[in-house]
C-alpha cells in the first residue's frame, strides 16, 4: 500500500498544521510529550475488560459482581470499540442497559462514551461541552477585560451566548479556579511542538478520532477533577472505607501542589494519593497530587515499564508506517526494552491492530 513515496507523503500528512483551539490547549497546559501521549491513548484506547471486571467485583453500586472477562472482552469487539450511540472513541465504557447496575447478562450490556452515559443518566439535561465552552470563553474575556473574570461575569456571558438550560459554572467551579490559576501562573509553551502535531495527526488519520474528541480530552486529562465527585466516588468504594475528606481539603491539595505531580511534576491525569498508604487516613497532613503513574509507582505492584501504553503505540505505527506491516504479539515484545511480555496491554495491541487493519482499507 505504500511506496517509498507514500510513505513521505504519510508522514507529510501528519505534519499538517492542527486547529487554532487543538493548539491553544497545548500552549496553555504545556505537558511533557511522553505524558501528553499515555494521557490520551488511555482515553481513547477501549478499558481493560479484566479491569472492567475487577472494578465492577469490588464496588457495591455493581452488586460487588461482574460476568466473565470474555463476556466483557465481546461487548467492545461486536461495537468496534466505539460508542454505540455516537460512535465516538473518547472514554468509552461498558454500560447496563436496563440502568440496573447490578444486571450482568449480556444482553443488557452496551458500549457508550461517557458523554452518551451521562445524557442517559440525565435524560439529556446537562449542557453541552460545558467544560470546553467555561475554558475558551475564560480565555476570551480574559483578553477583552485584561484581567480575570468573576465567576458572575464569566457566567453571564455564557449564559448570553449559549443555550445553556441552567446554570453555566454548575458543577465547574473547580475548572474556573483551575484556569485563574493558570492564568496567574503561566506555564511554557512546550519546545517540541512538532511532535505533538505528529501525534495528534495521527489520532485523526489512523484511529480516526475526531477533532472535537481531542479538544475534550486535553482538557479532560490536563484540568483537575471536580473534588465533589471525588468525594462521591470515595464513598462508594470501600477500599476507601466508604468515607472520604470534605472536598475543600481536596481543593486544598490540588491548589498547594500548584497543580502538578509533587514527584515528577506531570500536569496530566491527577490524582489524590494518601502519603501513608493508607486509603482510610483522610486528614489533610496524609494527601498529596500525584500523576496516575507516580500513584501506581507507589502500590504493592509498581509498573515495570514507564509510559509503557506509548512505547507500545509508537513502536507499532512507527513499524506500520516505515514496513506497512503490523507487528505480532510477539514481535512488540521484542521491540521494547526489559518487555516479557505485554499482560494488561494485550488488549491495547489489540485495539490498535484493528485501527490499523481499518486505515489499510480505507486507503
Amino acid at each position: 500500500m505504500f511506496s517509498a513515496t507514500g510513505i513521505c507523503v504519510a508522514h507529510a500528512e501528519f505534519s499538517k498544521p492542527l486547529p487554532e483551539e487543538i493548539s491553544q490547549l497545548i500552549f496553555h497546559f504545556a505537558p511533557k510529550i511522553d505524558e501528553f501521549k499515555l494521557a490520551l491513548l488511555s482515553t481513547f484506547a477501549p478499558p481493560n475488560p479484566a479491569t472492567t471486571r475487577s472494578n465492577w467485583r469490588r464496588l457495591k453500586a455493581f452488586g460487588n459482581d461482574a460476568p466473565l472477562t470474555e463476556v466483557l472482552r465481546n461487548v467492545l469487539e461486536e461495537a468496534d470499540f466505539r460508542c454505540q450511540k455516537c460512535r465516538g472513541s473518547l472514554r468509552i465504557n461498558i454500560d447496563h442497559v436496563d440502568d440496573n447496575n447490578k444486571n450482568h447478562e449480556a444482553n443488557n450490556l452496551q458500549v457508550l462514551c461517557t458523554k452518551c452515559n451521562i445524557k442517559k443518566a440525565n435524560k439529556g439535561i446537562k449542557n453541552e461541552d460545558a467544560q470546553f465552552v467555561i475554558y475558551s470563553e475564560f480565555w476570551n474575556l480574559c483578553v477583552s477585560l485584561n484581567r480575570v473574570p468573576e465567576t458572575r461575569e464569566l457566567a453571564s456571558h455564557i449564559k448570553r451566548n449559549y443555550p445553556f438550560q441552567n446554570r453555566p459554572l454548575a458543577g465547574y467551579l473547580h475548572l474556573y479556579r483551575f484556569l485563574v490559576f493558570r492564568y496567574n501562573n503561566p506555564v511554557k509553551p512546550p519546545d517540541d511542538y512538532e511532535k505533538f502535531t505528529i501525534f495528534l495527526n495521527q489520532l485523526i488519520e489512523i484511529l480516526e478520532i475526531s477533532e472535537d474528541e481531542i479538544k475534550r480530552a486535553i482538557l479532560s486529562k490536563c484540568t483537575p477533577p471536580d473534588e465533589y465527585s471525588k468525594v462521591s466516588n470515595w464513598r462508594n468504594d470501600k477500599n476507601y472505607g466508604n468515607s472520604a475528606p470534605d472536598a475543600s481539603i481536596i481543593r486544598r491539595v490540588f491548589q498547594k501542589s500548584g497543580y502538578k505531580c509533587k514527584i515528577c511534576k506531570s500536569v496530566t491525569s491527577f490524582t489524590v494519593d494518601h502519603i501513608d498508604s493508607n486509603p482510610k487516613n483522610h486528614s489533610e497532613d496524609n494527601l498529596q497530587l500525584l500523576c496516575l503513574l507516580c500513584n501506581r509507582d507507589k502500590s504493592a505492584k509498581p509498573i515495570k515499564i514507564r509510559y509503557f501504553k506509548v512505547k507500545i503505540y509508537d513502536l507499532i505505527i512507527h513499524h506500520f508506517l516505515e514496513n506497512n506491516k503490523i507487528l505480532t504479539r510477539r514481535e512488540v515484545i521484542e521491540g521494547i526494552s526489559g518487555c516479557s511480555q505485554l499482560g494488561g496491554e494485550i488488549h491495547f495491541r489489540h485495539f490498535l491492530e484493528k485501527r490499523l487493519l481499518t486505515f489499510c482499507k480505507n486507503k
